[in-house]
């Protein structure tokens, strides 16, 4: 089996028909309660065991040491080294009714709650919750779904929420809420042509509110700047430049309304400048960089970002490494950054440096699930990601569990040397 990518790292996107699970649902159907009970909105007692959580914190900075005793490795992504708090560019791999599954660097994979998509989103659910008996017609015109929000394809920054595991299964709560996903953000790094991830927070007479999730900020989107003309839901999130000529020093308890734009062309292009980074903090996943070339190691690019270092994993470089030479300038995305290390990785995909500010498409229009290639040659191997592809003019990749029906493939780089056909 072969996992198909949009790089070598995003499942294929494509419209998909479901069969209703009741038992996937039977745990959503009451979003706002607990287990035992209590409703979420109420102040509950939080069970913490300081010894337990000492002792994870304290192995992942040891992880991060060891990461950072290794210059001349890029290491990629991996369930281990990621961690609570990361912020990360996914993409909508599947729209269900209660929760997104949204793909994620590396193969991994993570979902987004119904109730992690905004405030006011879930303040419109709370509010229809609470109602008993209203009218399911009622209901579902005031409340859009979550297949009226997001599209499969659908680039969104994610904060991750919770790693952990749950029994054999591993599992990675993420949130686009933007107070999530923009918490932390100095507001002095707001300059005019800013990139922004919002969502919209109301209707109004001649455009929309946007939450972006910065205290003192409102954003306003004006009718004539939408695209395409189409009426946009409460919840729906969009990527949006920042309109002002001034900047945003605010006066504690003052909030500014800043007008923002989704014009596709300016969106796609607008690129992070010196003057609207003071601080690591200040970057987010999805935003374009212009990058130098600093080493061209086997697992990847090291490279310069404005005044920050960088680094682009094999997985995500379109063309060889032998292509790149120290010294050549390019421009790339923003994948995730490290709460911890500030470590900041990114990507040359064309296909992920496209997908900011456009809707979710078909990605793979030639392709269904079931098609067997049979031309495929083999890129490189990883040894803790698998095997990497190309066949026509798409990349892929195959995880260890899929490199055959055994359970393990004994060695790897024999059994698919780079160049070999299968």
């Amino acid at each position: 089996n072969m996992a198909l990518l949009s790089g070598p790292d995003f499942p294929r996107g494509g419209k998909r028909s479901y069969k209703e699970n009741k038992a996937d649902h039977s745990g959503d159907l009451n979003l706002f309660q607990t287990e035992d009970g209590e409703s979420q909105a109420k102040k509950r007692k939080v069970s913490v065991q300081p010894k337990v959580k000492k002792h994870k914190v304290r192995s992942k900075k040891k992880e991060l040491q060891r990461t950072r005793t290794k210059p001349h490795l890029v290491e990629p992504l991996t369930f281990k080294n990621m961690t609570e708090g990361m912020l990360v560019l996914g993409l909508v791999k599947e729209v269900q009714d209660y929760k997104l599954m949204v793909s994620l660097p590396c193969g991994l994979f993570g979902v987004v709650s119904i109730t992690d998509v905004s405030q006011a989103y879930t303040q419109k659910l709370q509010a229809v919750a609470e109602s008993a008996g209203a009218d399911e017609d009622m209901v579902s015109e005031e409340v859009p779904s979550l297949r009226d929000l997001f599209c499969v394809g659908d680039a969104l920054p994610c904060r991750v929420l919770t790693v952990k595991m749950e029994g054999m299964r591993r599992r990675i709560d993420l949130s686009v809420d933007p107070k999530e996903v923009n918490k932390g953000m100095p507001l002095t790094s707001l300059k005019n042509g800013s990139l922004l991830y919002g969502v919209v927070n109301s209707v109004e007479e001649h455009g929309y509110m946007i939450d972006v999730g910065l205290p003192g900020i409102q954003a306003f989107l004006q009718t004539d700047d939408q695209q395409h003309g189409i009426e946009l839901p409460v919840g729906k999130g969009i990527w949006c430049t920042l309109e002002t000529e001034a900047g945003l020093e605010l006066v504690t308890g003052e909030t500014r309304v800043v007008r923002v734009s989704v014009c596709s062309p300016g969106v796609q292009q607008a690129q992070v400048t010196s003057q609207m980074v003071t601080s690591v903090e200040c970057l987010r996943p999805g935003m374009l960089l212009a990058i130098t070339v600093e080493k061209v190691l086997d697992s990847g690019l090291r490279v310069k970002c404005l005044r920050y270092g960088g680094s682009i994993h094999k997985s995500h470089v379109p063309q060889g490494l032998g292509q790149y030479c120290v010294g050549q300038q390019l421009e790339a995305r923003i994948l995730y950054t490290h709460p911890v290390s500030k470590a900041i990785c990114l990507t040359l995909l064309p296909g992920i440096v496209q997908s900011v500010g456009r809707e979710g498409e078909e990605m793979f229009a030639d392709l269904s699930v079931g098609d067997v290639i049979e031309d495929a040659e083999v890129l490189f191997v990883d040894k803790e990601l698998g095997v990497y592809f190309k066949f026509q003019h798409y990349r892929a990749s195959a995880s260890l569990q899929n490199l055959s029906d055994d359970k393990r493939t004994k060695d790897i780089n024999q059994t698919f040397p780079r160049g070999s056909i299968h």
